[in-house]
């Protein structure tokens, strides 16, 4: 029976109650439904936060590179008398060609590309000692040269220099030195410094030029004072076969010793300026 024939024979409260059931039916899964919807919403974890901003990770400046002394002496030409570490060389080229190329004149006796790197002052005594002869019969006797670089107090970049000559003994030198330019461009200027009488016996460990400026500040400390008792000692200053004087080993005039190597101020004498020098 359709409900149109039943809404005229039935009373409407009579079919409204036997439909009652069936839309329950109906409506309840659709509640559930709701409340599982909204429930899920509720439990659901809150959203996860934000990646954190990339990190930026500044690059170090690569450090610069340099080529082995190794290479260098090769590369130059540098004489096997030159014994440089890496340790104790500078950390640039150019420095490094330099100083090879110092000591390598040295080494060869080449005066005049000695002459192309020495300061005007170390030129004219450069000069002296080649037209003297004593030039030659220095670096002649050459049988090592072992070279460290380093500072001065003032940060003046400086190179020291060990010789060992055929006789046994050992002497030493010590040069400022400015240097401009690359590779086969460079120009350099050598300057020495003072030298403080009997230094080499002084001389000792892995740092020498910290212990030259040390010994030579004492030495000029000791002749700025006005009352020092000055003792004179007269040398012989012949050169004799197969023998050097002492001062040929200190004031690097003689057979053996080392060019240019420049002496220190006399200490005063008790009489004040003016007064006897000691030399």
């Amino acid at each position: 029976m359709t409900l149109l024939p039943r809404l005229l024979t039935e009373p409407l409260s009579m079919i409204v109650h036997r439909a009652l059931p069936r839309l329950v039916v109906a409506v309840i899964p659709m509640a559930a439904v709701l409340v599982a919807v909204t429930g899920c919403e509720e439990d659901a974890p809150p959203p996860p936060p934000p990646p954190p901003p990339p990190v930026v990770v500044e690059e170090e400046p690569e450090a610069p590179t340099v080529t082995s002394i190794k290479e260098l002496m090769e590369r130059y030409g540098i004489s096997d008398k030159i014994e440089f570490a890496e340790a104790d060389a500078p950390d640039n080229d150019p420095a490094r060609i330099a100083i090879l190329k110092f000591f390598d004149a040295f080494a060869k006796g080449d005066a005049k590309a000695l002459e192309g790197l020495a300061s005007e002052v170390d030129r004219q005594q450069l000069a002296a000692l080649v037209a003297d002869g004593s030039w030659s019969s220095s670096t002649e006797a050459i049988e090592l040269i072992e070279i460290k670089s380093g500072s001065s107090p003032e940060t003046k970049p400086c190179a020291y220099g060990q010789f060992s000559f055929r006789r046994g003994d050992d002497q030493a030198g010590l040069w400022l030195y400015t240097v401009e330019g690359e590779g086969d461009d460079i120009e350099a200027t050598f300057d020495a410094e003072l030298t403080p009488p009997h230094v080499m016996a002084q001389l000792s460990g892995t740092d020498p030029i910290g212990q030259w400026y040390r010994i030579l500040g004492e030495f000029l400390a000791l002749a700025e004072q006005p009352d020092v008792e000055v003792t004179t000692v007269k040398e012989d200053r012949t050169v004799k076969t197969d023998e050097v004087s002492d001062d040929a080993g200190e004031g690097g005039s003689g057979t053996g010793g080392v060019p240019m190597r420049r002496p220190p101020p006399p200490l005063r004498s008790p009489g004040g300026p003016g007064g006897p020098s000691g030399n």
